[in-house]
C-alpha cells in the first residue's frame, strides 16, 4: 500500500521545489565519525546493546559499522533486525533488578524509575517497532517491581508508626503523631490489625499440622519477642501488687473485678503489664498456664479497646521449685539480663519451695 501511487489530489498543498537538493550520496566515514563524536557517551544503546562509548574508543569497529551503513544505503532497505527492539526486554529486566537490589528506600527507587528508566524505555519504544503484546509484557514486568515498591512503602510507614508510638521519649510517644498515607491504606490500622493477629496466634498456641506430632514444628511467639527493654519505654511506671492490701484494678484502664498479682502501668505511654503467679504441682504447670490465659483474655482485649497497650504474662513456678519457661520470658520482657535473670529465677524458686 505504501508503494502504490494514489494520483493527484487538488486538496493537497503543493509546496515549492527546494532550492538545495538533498544529498543522496553514500555516508562517508568522516560523517559517521562526526555523528558518533557528537553523541553523548551515556546515551542509551540500541537493540544490539552496544553503547556509543565502544565506537568512540574502537576505530576499526566504527569502520565496520560504516561499511554496514554503505550496504544498507545501496540496497535501499533497512533489515528487519534493526526495526525491532530485541534487546529492550533484557535491558529492562537488568535495569529493574539492579534498582530493586540496590537497597535504596522506596521513594528513591521510584525516582530512579521515573527519571531514568522510563525515559530510556520510552525512547526505545518510539524509535523501534514494538508489538502490543511486547508492550503488555513490559507492563506486567514493571508492575511486579512497582508492587515491591508499594510493599516497601507500607513497611517503612508501619515502622514509622512503631517508632513514634514506642519511643523512649514520653513527649514523643504521648503526642499521638499521625502518619498520613491516604484513604486506601492506613498505617496505624495496619499495625493494630497485625498485632491483634499475632496476639490471637499466641492464644491459639501450637496446633497439629498434618501427620506431624504436636510440637514438631517450632513456631515463634509474639509475646516472647522483645526488641528492647520494656521498662525503658517510659519513666512513670507505677507498680501495684496484690500482697498486703487487696489490689483493685485501675478504673482508668478497664472496669473489672479481676485482681492480677502484679500490675505495671504507665499513664504517659498508656502501657500496662499484667503478671499472674501460680504455684501448682509440677505435672499441672501447662494446665495452669492455659487456665490463667483464658481467665484474662477478655480483660486484655478491653484494655486494648480503651487505648491501652496491654501485655499479660502468666507465671508458673512448681511447688517443688521447678520454674516453667513463662518465668524466664516474663523476666526477659521486663529487660532483666541473663545473669540477673538466672539469679532472680533462683531466688523465686527457693521462695516457692520454702512457702510450700
Amino acid at each position: 500500500m505504501r508503494q502504490q501511487d494514489l494520483g493527484h489530489c487538488a486538496a493537497l498543498i503543493c509546496p515549492p521545489e527546494p532550492n538545495t537538493l538533498f544529498k543522496i550520496n553514500e555516508p562517508t566515514l568522516k560523517e559517521v565519525r562526526e555523528v558518533i563524536k557528537s553523541a553523548r557517551t551515556a546515551s542509551a544503546p540500541g537493540p544490539s546493546g552496544v553503547p556509543y562509548k565502544v565506537f568512540k574508543n574502537c576505530p576499526r569497529l566504527l569502520e565496520c559499522l560504516w561499511k554496514i551503513y554503505r550496504v544498507i544505503w545501496r540496497k535501499g532497505k533497512v533489515p528487519q533486525q534493526c526495526r525491532y527492539a530485541e534487546g529492550t526486554n533484557d535491558n529492562l529486566n537488568t535495569w529493574l533488578w539492579a534498582v530493586d537490589k540496590s537497597g535504596l528506600p522506596g521513594k528513591f527507587k521510584a525516582w530512579i524509575y521515573q527519571h531514568d528508566i522510563l525515559p530510556h524505555l520510552l525512547w526505545l519504544l518510539l524509535v523501534y517497532e514494538v508489538l502490543i503484546t511486547i508492550m503488555e509484557g513490559f507492563k506486567r514486568k514493571i508492575s511486579q517491581f512497582l508492587l515491591s515498591l508499594a510493599e516497601e512503602f507500607k513497611v517503612i510507614r508501619a515502622s514509622e508508626v512503631l517508632l513514634y508510638r514506642d519511643s523512649t521519649n514520653t513527649k514523643v510517644s504521648s503526642a499521638d503523631v499521625e502518619i498520613r498515607t491516604g484513604r486506601k491504606w492506613c498505617a496505624q490500622d495496619a499495625v493494630e490489625w497485625e498485632e491483634a493477629r499475632l496476639q490471637h496466634s499466641d492464644l491459639v498456641g501450637t496446633v497439629v499440622s498434618g501427620r506431624a506430632g504436636l510440637g514438631s514444628i517450632l513456631k515463634s511467639s509474639y509475646s516472647k519477642a522483645s526488641g528492647k527493654d520494656l521498662l525503658a519505654t517510659a519513666r512513670d511506671w507505677q507498680l501495684l501488687v496484690d500482697l498486703v492490701r487487696q489490689l483493685r484494678f485501675p478504673d482508668i484502664i478497664a472496669a473489672t473485678t479481676l485482681r492480677p498479682d502484679i500490675v505495671l502501668m504507665s499513664r504517659a505511654t498508656k502501657q500496662v503489664v499484667l503478671l499472674e503467679l501460680t504455684v501448682p504441682w509440677e505435672d499441672r504447670i501447662e494446665e495452669a498456664q492455659v487456665r490463667k490465659k483464658a481467665k484474662y483474655v477478655d480483660l486484655v482485649a478491653e484494655c486494648w479497646r480503651n487505648g491501652w497497650k496491654a501485655r499479660y504474662k502468666p507465671i508458673e513456678v512448681g511447688c517443688w521449685s521447678f520454674a516453667g519457661q513463662s518465668l524466664y520470658w516474663a523476666l526477659g520482657l521486663l529487660g532483666i539480663c541473663r545473669l540477673h535473670r538466672r539469679r532472680a529465677m533462683k531466688n523465686i524458686m527457693e521462695a516457692a519451695e520454702k512457702a510450700s
